[in-house]
């Protein structure tokens, strides 16, 4: 990538989306247009008005810790973030909206499956997830009372890898990779945006759709990053669009070279709705994995790709943001599990000025980044501790002006699926 494509304005709009409010209420899917066979969710805790299983705090179900909402008093970054309970594969639920954390359970017991979150435009948390059985794809909304709805919004596929964003009119955008055809493995959108729950194939190549990530532009078209595998130790990158009209076929926008592939991938649009994707190139020396990060952008009409981390210090996870002052952000795991910030400003890319220290864990690992309306930087991270022989969540931000890292405590052992958002500020999601 040239450096002339990154002096162009990249002003990224963070402000909190205005508009009018829209209830995912349909829990019936369609393939293009087809009706699925079947219905949606059952009812149960303290009931439901919208067709699904409603949990939540207080007699409605649930289990929740943390303080008592009379005493709140919310701090400048209001976070929702989601992860999954080993032991039960539900759907666990934290924020920080009255100052210290609280952690909830949310809907059953085996329907917590890869949960993904992302706010609308008034800061109420969704959560997408599918059940352990049955291939059933979940919907769990926020309600204004602090309980969950809980809806089956899809049935009858084996989902992997969601991305969700929610539009300018508050209807849910989410893609995702399927393992369910012959051959398996296609990446799919599901939305609501018509009115009912509507499925389109975003790409019809095999062997597609793991390591997804979504962005939605200003006329809430999807762009979606995945990975496509060609072999054991190779595969490409792709990009697709949604529209309400139209689908763009997923394009191969960079290919793998022998022994090399692409993944971990990150999706942002900017103020004018150009993409740019920060992902991992991979390679094989000599049965030495190395790890390059790289950010790409179609600004300049094609995609171009520049090198902002060399070999062996980043590692899997990675995620990229943009402030309102047009500065990106990435956030990546260093050697010696040290997760490091990479900045994009004057031109070019270096190293931040100051990142997080080690995190506790040493094993496999799953990082998310944003950034809030006075441009602090806010970052989790799940990662296995052999030591303590499970998951471990931390939270680190630089609100105070320098790095602070607080290790979570959710009210059961997490697992490495994790998700947040900032209240007021437009979803970026990260894998």
């Amino acid at each position: 990538m040239r450096s002339s494509i990154w002096s162009l304005s990249l002003l990224f709009a963070l402000a909190a989306v205005s508009c009018s409010k829209k209830d995912a209420e349909d829990d019936t899917a369609t393939d293009e247009s087809q009706e699925d066979p079947t219905s949606g969710g059952s009812t149960s805790g303290g009931g439901s008005s919208e067709g699904g299983t409603t949990s939540g705090s207080g007699s409605s179900g649930g289990t929740t810790t943390g303080e008592n909402s009379a005493s709140c008093v919310a701090p400048a970054a209001v976070i929702h973030m989601t992860y999954k309970i080993q032991a039960t594969a539900s759907i666990g639920y934290g924020t920080n909206e009255c100052g210290s954390w609280v952690y909830e359970t949310v809907g059953n017991a085996n329907e917590g499956n890869s949960p993904t979150l992302a706010l609308d435009g008034t800061g109420t948390p969704y959560i997408v997830s599918q059940t352990t059985t049955g291939g059933n794809i979940k919907l769990s909304k926020r309600n204004s009372n602090k309980t969950w709805t809980t809806q089956t919004i899809y049935t009858g596929d084996v989902a992997f890898d969601f991305a969700i964003a929610i539009d300018s009119s508050d209807y849910v955008h989410i893609a995702y990779g399927s393992s369910i055809g012959n051959p398996d493995r296609r990446l799919y959108h599901l939305s609501n945006r018509s009115g009912s729950w509507v499925r389109t194939l975003a790409d019809n190549s095999a062997d597609v759709g793991t390591y997804v990530s979504m962005a939605l532009d200003s006329q809430d078209v999807a762009h979606i990053a995945h990975y496509q595998a060609v072999d054991s130790s190779k595969g490409n990158l792709r990009y697709a669009t949604v529209s309400a009209s139209s689908t763009s076929q997923a394009q191969v926008e960079f290919t793998a070279s022998a022994g090399s592939g692409y993944n971990g991938t990150s999706i942002l649009v900017d103020s004018n709705d150009k993409e740019y994707i920060a992902f991992h190139q991979y390679k094989d020396a000599s049965n030495v994995w190395l790890h390059d990060l790289y950010v790409a952008t179609n600004a300049s009409g094609s995609w171009l790709k520049t090198l902002i981390h060399p070999t062996s210090s980043a590692y899997y996870g990675t995620a990229i943001v943009a402030d309102s002052l047009g500065q990106f952000h990435v956030a990546h795991l260093d050697t010696n599990n040290s997760y490091g910030i990479m900045d994009y400003a004057s031109g070019s890319w270096s190293a931040a000025s100051s990142s997080p220290g080690a995190i506790s864990g040493n094993g496999s690992s799953n990082i998310r980044l944003g950034v809030d309306k006075a441009n602090k930087l806010h970052m989790m991270i799940s990662q296995y501790n052999s030591g303590q022989s499970k998951f471990v969540i931390s939270y680190a931000t630089n609100t105070s002006g320098s790095w602070a890292t607080t290790a979570l405590s959710p009210n059961a052992d997490p697992g490495s699926d994790i998700s947040f958002g900032i209240v007021g500020v437009k979803a970026q999601n990260s894998w």
